[in-house]
């Protein structure tokens, strides 16, 4: 069973995929727990990382103590770090989005393989620990982080659905759409 996809999703459905990208490692110790968009959290992050080197720039203004002094140049640090933290995942948004052509899918009884300008993969379904069905989006996720995860649009779930009822592969789906509004 094959689809084509011509039309690039919504930044939503990429900045959840990043996610779960980033996320891999918590993902596999907790498949049901409810995702959230990679540009909230960084922005967080950055958020607290500002608070906190404000804070230390305060205690030092105020104080000039060695250790108020240390305490700044460590948060200043983390501030940097979440800056980047923050620069990774709008880059990795826009490069997920910005995939030009034609992605392909295609569902068939060795697994599935989805083809790209980036170049075509296949993932068996004996690699694959879960599927998971998102708010936006529905993820391939591989048992093995070096194998690609691979998501397409939640749009297409009844298609997703049929293909993967019609190779047996069932038990792998995880349906957590209901943990959204």
């Amino acid at each position: 069973m094959k689809l084509e996809i011509h039309e690039r999703d919504t930044r939503p459905f990429y900045d959840e995929f990043v996610y779960l990208s980033f996320h891999y490692q918590d993902i596999h110790k907790n498949p049901k727990k409810k995702t959230h968009f990679i540009s909230y959290e960084a922005i967080l992050y950055s958020v607290i990382s500002i608070l906190l080197t404000l804070f230390f720039l305060y205690l030092y203004v105020t104080d000039k103590s060695t250790f108020h002094l240390l305490g700044l140049i460590f948060v200043g640090f983390v501030f940097l770090l979440s800056l980047l933290y923050l620069f990774l995942a709008f880059l990795c948004i826009h490069k997920h989005r910005n995939v030009s052509g034609t992605i392909t899918i295609d569902f068939s009884k060795d697994g599935i393989q989805m083809s790209t300008s980036y170049g075509t993969f296949l993932l068996p379904y004996s690699d694959i620990s879960f599927i998971l069905i998102e708010h936006y989006g529905i993820c391939f996720v591989p048992k093995e982080k070096v194998k690609p995860m691979m998501a397409i649009s939640k749009k297409y779930s009844d298609f997703v659905l049929k293909a993967i009822k019609k190779y047996q592969q069932e038990e792998l789906v995880i349906d957590k759409s209901n943990l959204y509004p």
